[in-house]
C-alpha cells in the first residue's frame, strides 16, 4: 500500500519523469551524446524499494511495474478520455494476470520463474509509424473506439492490454467454466532448439489437472479432474512476449537461466490453436500479423548477475542499444540473440 501511494503521486510520478526523458531527447540540440536517466532512476527507487540499490534487477519485473503504475496513476487521474463510458464501472485490473472474476492469472504472478528476453511486437495491420516500411496484413483490425472501449481506459491499455479466456471442462460432468483475463504480456515457457510459435503452442495447449491439482467442481459439488486451456479472446495492438528463461531448479535450490536457443521471427501470426474453434468473434483475431520492434536481451549466466541491452527497429534499421554506446546491426544478426544451442553457456 505503500508504495502504491508513492507511485501514485502527482508531477513527480514515474510516468511524468519518463515522459520528461523522451521530451529531453527530442529538443537536444546536439544530436550526439547521451542524455542522463538519472532523474528516471531516482524516481524508479523513489516508487518502488525493489529498485533500490545497484543490485542486479529483472527487465521483465521493471516493464511490468512500469506499465501497471502508469495504468494506475491514469486512471487516478478520472480525466475524460474521449468518449463514452468513461464513467462506468472499472473493470481494469490494477496488474498484470488478474482476473475480473479471481481466477488463476499468468503474467507477473510467477515471480519464481521470471524470464529476461521481452521481445516487442506491433500489429503491422496497425499505421506504422516506426519504420518507413509497413507490412501490410491480410486483415484491418479496427481500433476500439475510444479509450474506455478497453477494459483499463487509458493510452496504456489502450495499446498493451489484450484478453485472455481461461476454459476449464469437468471432466465428470463436462460442466466448462470460463473466465476471461486482461493481459499485458504473454508470459511463456521455453524449450531447447525450438521456435517461438512452439513454445506459444505449448502455452495454450490443453493441460489435465489431476492428482493434488484437481479442480472443484461447484456441479459436481466435489475436485474432478479437469481439462484446462487458454485461448485468445482479444489482442492488444503491441503485444509483447516473455520468454521464461530463469527456472527454478529444486535440487539446487536455486534460480538457473535457460540459454536455451529460442527462433523467432520478424512476422508472426498466434498459432491456430490459441483462439476457441467455435468462438466467431475472434475470426479477425486469427488473421492479426505482427511485427517484430524490440528485443531486450540478457547477456550472463545467470539472474543474479549479467548485462542487458536492447535491438530496436528504427526508420527501417535494426539499432543494437548497449548503455551509452549503439550501433546499426543487419537483421539476420539477430540470430546471434536467439540463445545458445547447447544447455548451458552464454545466451540471450
Amino acid at each position: 500500500a505503500v508504495q502504491r501511494a508513492r507511485a501514485l503521486r502527482g508531477d513527480d510520478h514515474l510516468l511524468h519523469v519518463f515522459a520528461n526523458l523522451f521530451y529531453q531527447l527530442s529538443v537536444r540540440e546536439n544530436k550526439r551524446g547521451v542524455v542522463s536517466p538519472r532523474g528516471f532512476l531516482s524516481a524508479l527507487r523513489s516508487a518502488n524499494e525493489l529498485f533500490e540499490g545497484f543490485m542486479h534487477q529483472d527487465a521483465q519485473e521493471f516493464f511490468i511495474f512500469l506499465i501497471n503504475s502508469s495504468g494506475d496513476y491514469l486512471q487516478s487521474q478520472k480525466k475524460p478520455l474521449g468518449g463514452p463510458g468513461d464513467d462506468a464501472e472499472d473493470k481494469s485490473p490494477s496488474s498484470v494476470g488478474r482476473e475480473e472474476d479471481d481466477g488463476e492469472g499468468i503474467g507477473a504472478s510467477d515471480a519464481a520463474s521470471s524470464a529476461s528476453q521481452p521481445l516487442l511486437l506491433t500489429n503491422a495491420s496497425a499505421t506504422d509509424q516506426g519504420a518507413h516500411t509497413a507490412a501490410k496484413a491480410t486483415q484491418h483490425r479496427a481500433s476500439p473506439q475510444s479509450y474506455a472501449d478497453t477494459l483499463g481506459g487509458t493510452f496504456i491499455h489502450d495499446v498493451f492490454e489484450g484478453v485472455l479466456l481461461n476454459e476449464t471442462k469437468c471432466m465428470c460432468c463436462e460442466t466448462l467454466s470460463r473466465k476471461e483475463e486482461a493481459f499485458l504480456e504473454l508470459s511463456i515457457d521455453v524449450k531447447q532448439n525450438v521456435s517461438i510459435s512452439a513454445c506459444m503452442k505449448d502455452f495454450f495447449g490443453t493441460e489435465i489437472l489431476r492428482n493434488t491439482e484437481k479442480f472443484f467442481c461447484n456441479t459436481c459439488n466435489s475436485l474432478q479432474e479437469a481439462c484446462k486451456r487458454t485461448r485468445v479472446k482479444r489482442l492488444p495492438k503491441v503485444l509483447v512476449v516473455h520468454l521464461k528463461r530463469f527456472k527454478y531448479v529444486e535440487r539446487l535450490g536455486a534460480l538457473q537461466k535457460l540459454s536455451y536457443r529460442v527462433a523467432f521471427p520478424s512476422e508472426i501470426r498466434l498459432p491456430e490453436i490459441a483462439f476457441a474453434l467455435d468462438d466467431d468473434e475472434a475470426a479477425d483475431e486469427r488473421r492479426v500479423l505482427f511485427r517484430l520492434y524490440g528485443i531486450v536481451v540478457h547477456l550472463g549466466l545467470g539472474p543474479h548477475h549479467g548485462h542487458y541491452i536492447s535491438i530496436v527497429r528504427c526508420h527501417g534499421m535494426w539499432i543494437r542499444f548497449d548503455d551509452h554506446k549503439y550501433s546499426e546491426i543487419q537483421e539476420e544478426d539477430i540470430e546471434n540473440y536467439f540463445g545458445a544451442s547447447g544447455s548451458s553457456g552464454l545466451g540471450s
